[in-house]
C-alpha cells in the first residue's frame, strides 16, 4: 500500500519526508509519493523552503492547484503543476472565493476543504482508486491531540480510547511514528540550512490565516505589510461576491466580527512587543504555529456543493 504524504509546507511535513525517506532506505518495497496542494497565500518562504527540501532529499513532490467550476453544484478539481508556478499570488484562494465567497469564523472555514483537502481526494481517486489503496499521512505532533481523529487501534497518547472515525481508518500522523512536540520539532529542523526564516508562531505558513488570534494577525500584518496590502485587496475585489445568507460584509472573516483592516486599525498604537506580550500571556490557541493540513471530514461540508 502506498504512503500518501501531505506536505504543508511546515516543519512538521519536513520530519514525515526524513522518515519516509529513512524508511525507503531500509524497505525497497515502501512506496510513498509527496502532495502539496497550493494554496497561493502561503508565506513566500514556504515555497523556498519547499524547493530546498526537494532538493536536500531528491524527492519528487507533486504539487497542485484548485480547479474552480463556475457553475454551483459541481464541486472543485485539481491540475498538476510544476513547482516552479507556486508562489504567493493568491490565485488559488481568489478563485475560490469568487464562486464561494470569503471563508469566516466560525462557521465558514472552508478554505482548507476547497484548496486542499478536495483537490487531494480527487488526485488520489483519480491515481490510486479507493482510500483503502493508500495511506494518507498527516503531520500532526503529539502536542495537538484536539487534531487528531484516530482509534486506540492507531493511536492513543493518553493510554485510553478514542471514540472510532471511520473516515480516519488509513490515515496516520506524525505523532504515531515521533514523539516530537513542537519545540522538538523546531530544534530538530535547526540542523538543516534550508530552515524556514520566519517565525511560524506568528504568520503560520498561511499568513493571514482566519482560524489565528486577531493578536496574531495583527502582529502578522505589521510585519508583512505588504503582504497585507495585498490580501485586502483580493478580498475587496468585485468579483468576490457576498453571499446573501452571510451576516457580514465579505471582509469580515476573523474573530469578533472584525476585517483584517480592522484589526489593523484596532492595534495600531499598540506597540509590537506588547502585541508579543499578550500572545504569550494569554496563550492564543487560535491555530497557532499549527498548518493547516487536509483532512478527511469537516463540519461545513453541508454549507456548499458535494464533491
Amino acid at each position: 500500500m502506498i504512503n500518501i504524504v501531505n506536505f504543508s509546507g511546515g516543519r512538521s511535513s519536513l520530519r514525515l519526508v526524513h522518515y519516509h525517506e529513512n524508511e525507503k532506505r531500509k524497505n525497497p518495497d515502501h512506496e510513498v509519493e509527496y502532495i502539496f496542494a497550493d494554496t497561493g497565500a502561503e508565506h513566500p518562504d514556504t515555497y523556498r523552503f519547499l524547493k530546498d527540501v526537494v532538493e536536500h532529499f531528491k524527492i519528487e513532490l507533486t504539487c497542485i492547484r484548485v480547479i474552480v467550476h463556475p457553475e454551483m453544484g459541481k464541486g472543485v478539481g485539481y491540475r498538476v503543476v510544476p513547482l516552479s508556478e507556486c508562489k504567493h499570488d493568491l490565485i488559488p484562494f481568489k478563485e475560490v472565493c469568487e464562486k464561494y465567497g470569503t471563508p469566516f469564523m466560525p462557521s465558514g472555514k472552508f478554505c482548507t476543504q476547497f484548496l486542499k483537502t478536495r483537490p487531494i481526494e480527487k488526485y488520489c481517486k483519480d491515481k490510486y482508486g479507493n482510500k483503502g489503496k493508500y495511506i494518507k499521512w498527516l503531520g500532526m505532533r503529539v502536542d495537538e491531540p484536539k487534531r487528531i481523529k484516530t482509534t486506540k487501534e492507531q493511536f492513543d497518547m493518553f493510554q485510553e480510547s478514542k471514540k472510532a472515525d471511520p473516515a480516519m481508518k488509513n490515515v496516520r500522523y506524525l505523532a504515531d511514528v515521533c514523539s516530537y512536540d513542537k519545540q522538538d520539532i523546531k530544534d530538530w529542523a535547526s540542523q538543516f540550512d534550508f530552515d524556514l526564516t520566519f517565525e511560524t508562531d506568528i504568520l503560520g505558513n498561511c499568513t493571514f490565516c482566519i482560524e489565528r488570534g486577531v493578536n496574531k494577525n495583527a502582529l502578522a500584518a505589521r510585519l508583512e505589510p505588504g503582504l497585507a496590502e495585498k490580501f485586502i485587496a483580493m478580498v475587496n475585489l468585485d468579483s468576490i461576491p457576498t453571499p446573501e445568507t452571510r451576516e457580514f460584509p465579505k471582509d469580515v472573516m476573523y474573530r469578533g466580527n472584525m476585517s483584517l483592516e480592522n484589526i489593523i486599525e484596532a492595534y495600531k498604537d499598540v506597540s509590537t512587543e506588547d502585541i508579543m506580550r499578550t500572545m504569550r500571556g494569554f496563550k492564543d490557541s487560535g491555530g497557532c504555529g499549527q498548518s493547516c493540513e487536509a483532512t478527511f471530514s469537516d463540519d461545513n461540508f453541508d454549507l456548499f456543493e458535494d464533491i
